[in-house]
């Protein structure tokens, strides 16, 4: 955690931030036509996590509250970066890229990591400024977000997410065919297929089983639905149960 002892202003602006002029963006259109039958993905915005990974999470959680101006600065950093960074890939790719992930671990296991009101103040404009990057190139935007986030859901729909990845569906208290009434005519479901109980623990007979369940709520109308586990695939997991 590379920022994990800075305490002031001063401090983040010392720092040796990355500049997007490391890298070679004139490779993406040669990477990308190597797979023209496929959706290419490019770009991984992630502000909340990026703000983990500088200050260690315990750090990230207590920033908001007790350094406000320290942490619009730090996101304003980090956002300052991928906005440039990938502003240079959809330009060098552009034509050839289908989607972007603009995304973030907000859930528990019951409840949120951080309250709505920090959300909204801290990191929804950051996340905004990627949504619209993304959108003023026609690029589809994937938002993968953990665990009981459902609370954010309203709000992240109304940014613009096109694709909700993983339904983490026991985490938290989910309705998946209040969700589809709700969001369906918006945004594509990514996942769903529960990996915390079923996958790992459960039968073929109960995989099979929740994927019915699955294509009768979140694909009820035959469509937004990309069937998949709602997360990786874990060790534990018997390979019957992933056949």
């Amino acid at each position: 955690f590379p920022l994990a002892e800075a305490e002031t202003i001063e401090d983040l602006e010392a720092f040796h931030w990355p500049d997007p002029d490391w890298w070679d963006y004139a490779a993406l259109p040669r990477l990308c036509a190597q797979y023209p039958d496929r959706a290419i993905q490019v770009g991984y915005t992630a502000v909340f996590y990026y703000h983990n990974m500088l200050r260690g999470l315990e750090l990230s959680l207590m920033d908001p509250l007790l350094r406000p101006e320290f942490t619009e600065l730090l996101v304003k950093k980090i956002s300052d970066f991928f906005t440039e960074y990938h502003r240079r890939c959809f330009e060098a790719g552009r034509g050839y890229i289908d989607v972007t992930q603009v995304t973030d671990d907000w859930g528990a296991q019951k409840g949120l990591l951080t309250s709505p009101r920090i959300f909204n103040r801290f990191y929804r404009k950051a996340m905004q400024r990627a949504i619209d990057l993304a959108k003023s190139y026609g690029i589809l935007v994937f938002h993968h977000d953990d665990g009981d986030m459902r609370p954010l859901l309203p709000a992240l729909t109304e940014m613009g997410i096109d694709i909700l990845n993983p339904i983490q569906w026991r985490c938290g208290d989910w309705d998946l065919a209040a969700l589809k009434a709700e969001f369906g005519d918006r945004i594509c479901f990514h996942g769903g297929v529960d990996n915390q109980e079923t996958l790992p623990h459960g039968s073929p007979d109960d995989v099979r089983a929740e994927v019915r369940r699955l294509l009768s709520t979140l694909a009820s109308d035959g469509t937004g639905f990309i069937l998949a586990p709602c997360h990786n695939l874990q060790p534990i997991t018997p390979v019957e149960n992933i056949l």
